[in-house]
């Protein structure tokens, strides 16, 4: 099972109904295929979110101590990430306006419910709140990351130029330090014993900022982090949904076929990064055509797998051509660009034994990340029954 779906299975589906008889038949009809909690009421229901790890609720419009409106309006302010489902054998107009209004109902399900339909349904839902809550869960992480490889650049900028001042102290020093030594003998004791206090005291300064321009600071600091087995599709489907999250331009993503989904070997939140690093650039250099159109490719190799970004946008300057993946690299100057972004991905490919680069002579801009895939053989993974590769163009 890959590990998009084992999270899926971990999410319960809880049902909220004042019957026990729909519980039971509902509990019967679904546990061998979902994890199932119920509740009777809706403090029950409200208890047991604030302990388990819930998907999907499933409410019943008709209860006597709080409505199933109220009760998912409830559930909007407290638990934003479940999805809320409302359960009712009298659908109306207004009945819907007001869960939608007040609620925030993501779907209805009217009674006597189908099998098969409400599996789907569920399916869908549950893969929908597993991508949202791993989306927020990754942007935090993606916010940290960040800052601190900024920070990291910063800092090896600041040592760079420091180096320069550095370097015309110690000359000063050299040779404010043989003048010095002309006139030591014709010190008093105390005066000597002072002067070459001094002189450690300045030199250990000295000493201490040459080690510190030897310390030769990276873009990504700390820890290796652990690799995992992850689908390519679900890592390309989260970088899309953040990327649409804000910038400039609004262009339209072509996916990878479903037949083209393979296992890879690697860090998750630093292969989102790469991802959506090309992604960005990707919409930015797309976004001012008329047809913008950003495509991504998925193919697998002997033990790699290949995940492509093709924009048709201008195309990279020639003047930029030859140092994209080096620091502070960056046609966006006058736009707040730092130049980094191109430079930290590379470093985050490479560290999690995979490669960033610019396929040179391509008829359009391609930006190719090649990642280790898991050992043992690797194929073609066909998503589960019944989904389908959502279009997030």
């Amino acid at each position: 099972m890959m590990e998009e779906e084992a999270d899926v299975a971990e999410a319960a589906v809880l049902v909220v109904d004042d019957e026990p008889g729909n519980l039971a038949v509902f509990a019967a009809s679904f546990d061998k295929t979902f994890r199932v909690l119920t509740a009777g009421s809706a403090l029950e229901a409200l208890t047991l979110l604030a302990h388990e790890s819930v998907g999907v609720a499933l409410v019943d419009h008709r209860m006597p101590d709080m409505s199933g409106v109220a009760l998912c309006a409830e559930l909007r302010e407290r638990f934003p990430h479940v999805r809320r489902v409302l359960v009712t054998a009298y659908a109306s107009e207004a009945v819907a306006v007001d869960a939608i209004n007040r609620g925030g109902v993501h779907h209805f399900v009217t009674k006597p419910w189908r099998w098969t339909e409400l599996r789907q349904l569920i399916g869908a839902q549950l893969q929908t709140y597993h991508l949202e809550t791993t989306i927020e869960r990754l942007r935090a992480s993606l916010v940290q990351q960040e800052r601190g490889a900024t920070l990291a650049l910063l800092r090896a900028g600041l040592l760079h130029d420091l180096a320069a001042v550095t370097s015309g102290l110690v000359g000063a020093f050299d040779l404010l330090h043989e003048g010095l030594q002309t006139v030591r003998p014709h010190l008093s004791p105390i005066e000597r014993r002072r002067l070459d206090e001094d002189t450690e005291s300045v030199a250990a300064f000295l000493d201490r900022l040459r080690r510190l321009h030897g310390e030769a600071p990276r873009g990504i600091d700390g820890p290796q982090p652990a690799p995992q087995v992850l689908d390519s599709h679900a890592l390309v489907r989260t970088a899309v949904r953040l990327m649409h999250d804000g910038g400039p331009g609004r262009v339209e993503v072509g996916l990878p076929s479903p037949a083209t989904r393979r296992l890879v070997w690697a860090n998750e939140v630093d292969i989102v990064r790469v991802l959506l690093n090309l992604l960005r650039n990707a919409r930015q250099a797309a976004a001012n055509r008329q047809n913008g159109r950003i495509e991504i490719g998925v193919c697998g190799l002997a033990g790699r797998v290949e995940i492509t970004v093709v924009d048709n946008g201008p195309g990279v300057p020639p003047a930029l051509a030859g140092r994209l993946f080096q620091p502070g690299c960056t046609g966006r100057a006058d736009e707040g660009g730092q130049g980094l972004g191109l430079f930290l991905a590379r470093q985050l490919a490479e560290r999690n034994g995979g490669h960033l680069d610019r396929l040179d002579g391509a008829p359009q801009t391609t930006f190719r990340l090649t990642l280790p895939a898991p050992a043992g053989p690797v194929g073609s993974t066909p998503p589960p029954r019944g989904e389908r590769e959502p279009s997030l163009g």
